[in-house]
């Protein structure tokens, strides 16, 4: 009886299906989940909160009503009514400080939203690559699980008809055993990569999980770093916080500057016996020091500018060395690929002939379950090898703000 099972863990890509829709679902399912998407609304209110407070030049204003009587003084008929208005001279300005806060709270909400997609995508990456690795480990158990119980059978019907040996027996029970246990651990680590996908709130199918195996993703141009770099999402948003703490050392340096007040009325005073007399008053007010609050927190504000700034520059030293690092990785995982498919291939020949020389009677079941072992383990190197380079495009592409 002719015996042959050969792994196969590679087929044609479903119809319908991709890597990078998968991601995209992914990710849009992640991003409902992540705490940070709700800071996008308080964003978008402190715009429209400072676009209100650099229109509204009154509310810093005070007015005055003033009225004297002189009855309790003994000095029945003076009476003198005044009112007026004080209005802070560099609040004249305010428009222009409160309009750039307002463009960074709003530029900093749209980074925000890119960002955490971005991330997203980056948490559907890790899930996909995860979930791809214990489902190549569980169907390559499954499948000497399969043969194992193949070659059991095979030898128990041998031993039946009195051509096979018990020794032969007990190795294929052994197999067999092994090979249960090993399918069952497997089975339990593809459990626990869903139960993660489903505390994301995703479920995967097995549709899904077969498109997954097969796909071919894309690796990104890194032609040109620096514009990858500039246009990345984490730099944008950066850039963003960047900006927005230089309005923010603007209005705290605004808000140092001295308060020069000017005070306009009119003042009506009237006497018994005496006409009315109306008045024009007119009045500034000059302060003598600087509040030193005001100047601590132009100081504060000018240091988070400053971090902020630091924090742009190392994240884009970070960036660019995480992409040739990519690079440098997606290069090595396409370099042990053809080791891997050729040891597969020689690997593949030996099994043949050993099994052709087992059903000869001129090689021994212990070497042919070596044969199968070398095989089997070959198969599963030459998988990994390939989903090690999809990882690492992967990952390059998610360096690179894809």
């Amino acid at each position: 009886m002719k015996f042959r099972l050969t792994l196969m863990l590679t087929a044609a890509l479903l119809p319908g299906l991709s890597l990078a829709d998968t991601v995209t679902d992914w990710s849009r399912t992640i991003l409902q989940h992540q705490p940070e998407r709700t800071l996008t609304e308080a964003y978008d209110a402190l715009a429209q909160n400072a676009r209100t407070a650099g229109d509204t030049l009154l509310g810093n204003s005070t007015l005055t009503l003033n009225h004297e009587n002189g009855q309790i003084a003994g000095r029945e008929g003076v009476m003198n009514f005044e009112a007026g208005l004080t209005l802070p001279l560099k609040r004249l300005n305010q428009g222009e400080v409160y309009g750039r806060l307002a463009d960074s709270f709003s530029q900093l909400s749209q980074t925000q939203q890119a960002y955490l997609a971005w991330q997203s995508r980056g948490i559907a990456r890790r899930l996909l690559d995860a979930v791809a690795e214990k489902a190549l480990i569980a169907r390559n158990a499954h499948q000497r699980l399969k043969q194992a119980q193949r070659l059991f059978s095979l030898v128990e019907s041998q031993v039946s008809a009195g051509a096979g040996s018990k020794l032969d027996l007990a190795l294929a029970r052994q197999r067999l055993s092994e090979a249960q246990a090993r399918a069952a651990a497997a089975e339990a680590g593809l459990n626990a990569a869903r139960a993660l996908l489903k505390a994301w709130g995703i479920t995967l199918t097995e549709q899904r999980l077969t498109a997954l195996l097969n796909e071919q993703p894309r690796a990104a141009d890194l032609s040109n770093l620096t514009a990858i770099i500039e246009r990345h999402p984490r730099i944008r948003h950066l850039r963003a916080q960047l900006k927005l703490s230089s309005a923010q050392a603007d209005k705290a340096a605004w808000e140092a500057r001295p308060n020069y007040e000017l005070y306009l009325g009119a003042r009506r005073e009237s006497a018994d016996n005496t006409p009315d007399d109306t008045l024009i008053v007119a009045e500034i007010s000059l302060p003598l020091g600087k509040s030193s609050d005001l100047q601590l927190s132009r100081a504060g504000a000018a240091l988070t500018r400053r971090e902020n700034a630091a924090r742009l520059a190392v994240a884009k030293r970070d960036l660019k060395q995480a992409l040739i690092a990519a690079k440098a990785e997606l290069e090595q995982a396409r370099t042990g690929l053809a080791p891997a498919r050729a040891q597969l291939a020689a690997a593949d020949e030996a099994l043949k002939l050993s099994e052709q020389a087992w059903q000869q009677g001129e090689l021994s079941l212990r070497d042919l379950l070596l044969a199968q072992q070398a095989q089997l383990d070959a198969a599963l190197n030459a998988a990994l090898a390939e989903l090690a380079v999809h990882k690492a495009i992967r990952n390059l592409n998610q360096q690179a703000g894809e």
